[in-house]
């Protein structure tokens, strides 16, 4: 009992060690301006040149900057810190009321990332994009007939959030799809219930043109056009350019750094209620159900992998979303077999190794955020257990200052 005492105090010091971390970098970020235009270039693409995927959200910013006299930055920095506030707020409540481990939400593939790479990376969309798919599940999941308006309200907010970024489309209708199906029967249904949204994604894809672009930048100069540059490349160029960069010997050590992170992602993540504080409150946690959710979703946002560099934000949305739905979700739509030989919790190599909270609380501390490679510095410097040791030898050398002061 003194052992298992032990390790949940060690892990209450972690926590509190790696919250004075987290904070003195969003302190220091608070302090001085933001320096990503490339975040606010891409919050203002615009529809002044005609329709263009992603361009509902600057619309939107630009006019009203327009008629309140505020700076379009400045608007664009309430609207994200409000998303990233909302889902701070959604998943610590949700945590407490389920009495859930909340250690898992400062980690760096889940709220953490942002603050650890770069606090300005909350200007991202995903935060934004994130927040509909969290309401919507609400609505989904609370509304119980198949109503007009049931079918308006869901949609109208798929196809603003797919019009900002289409990225939404990914994490959130395979899953949407897949519990109304559950929810409601027959396939054609759950196809014929999201034909605006799918409309609006294939909209996207296929409509937006150079020309279109070309017009949007020169009528809006706040836009830098090095930083929109994927605005002219299409899907499966975007999949080839990222490929072609790697030749044979990286690909190979590529792909096995890939499937090791992922690995340890979902592995931490399917384990989290083992990393307990408190250890007096004990809260029976569905496994099975949130490691199929955890997969699923993963497939879902693969493609996403497969076109960009930017897999420290695909993570990011990946596990956070599998959390929204299990904290969410009132039916359990991967009742079938197929979904049994999808969930890994269930093999006996892995049940081994989740017995030990010590393995699951050390893999959790030395997962990267970033897609850089091991065995580079920012590899390293990204990790709580490199936030923890700094904030140790921070507080060292101080306090090293303040006795060579008072001696002199």
């Amino acid at each position: 009992m003194n052992c298992v005492n032990n390790r949940a105090n060690h892990i209450l010091v972690f926590f509190l060690i790696y919250l004075i971390a987290l904070l003195q970098r969003l302190m220091q970020f608070v302090q001085h301006d933001f320096q990503r235009s490339d975040m606010y270039s891409n919050w203002l693409i615009n529809y002044r040149g005609g329709f263009i995927r992603r361009g509902l959200g600057g619309s939107i910013i630009l006019q009203l900057s327009s008629v309140f006299d505020i700076s379009a930055t400045r608007l664009t920095n309430v609207i994200c810190a409000a998303a990233w506030i909302f889902i701070i707020v959604f998943f610590t409540v949700k945590f407490v009321r389920q009495k859930y481990p909340i250690f898992i939400l400062a980690l760096p593939f889940f709220i953490g990332e942002t603050i650890l790479i770069d606090p300005s990376c909350f200007l991202r969309k995903d935060s934004f994009c994130l927040m509909i798919f969290i309401i919507m599940l609400s609505l989904f999941f609370n509304h119980k007939s198949n109503s007009a308006l049931f079918f308006l309200t869901i949609n109208l907010l798929f196809v603003f959030g797919i019009l900002v970024h289409e990225v939404i489309f990914f994490f959130s209708f395979p899953i949407l799809f897949l519990s109304y199906h559950k929810k409601y029967g027959s396939l054609i249904k759950p196809l014929l219930f999201f034909v605006p949204s799918i409309a609006a994604f294939v909209c996207c894809e296929l409509i937006s043109s150079d020309e279109t672009t070309r017009e949007m930048l020169r009528l809006t100069p706040q836009i830098k056009f090095d930083y929109v540059g994927f605005l002219f490349t299409p899907f499966l160029k975007s999949f080839r350019i990222l490929w072609n960069q790697i030749n044979a010997p990286h690909l190979l050590f590529t792909l096995f750094y890939f499937l090791l992170w992922i690995i340890s992602v979902y592995f931490v993540s399917v384990n989290f209620d083992k990393i307990k504080i408190n250890l007096s409150k004990t809260h029976e946690t569905n496994i099975g159900f949130l490691s199929r959710i955890l997969i699923f979703q993963f497939l879902s946002i693969f493609p996403l992998f497969c076109c960009t560099w930017d897999w420290g934000r695909w993570i990011f949305l990946w596990v956070a979303s599998s959390f929204a739905y299990f904290l969410t979700a009132d039916v359990n739509p991967f009742d079938r077999k197929i979904f049994d030989k999808l969930d890994f919790s269930r093999f006996y190599f892995f049940q081994k190794i989740s017995q030990r909270p010590w393995f699951v609380f050390t893999v959790a501390i030395l997962i990267n955020c970033q897609y850089m490679l091991p065995l580079e510095k920012n590899f390293f410097i990204h990790t709580p257990a490199f936030e923890f040791l700094n904030v140790i030898s921070t507080a060292i050398y101080l306090l090293k200052d303040m006795v060579v002061q008072s001696v002199s």
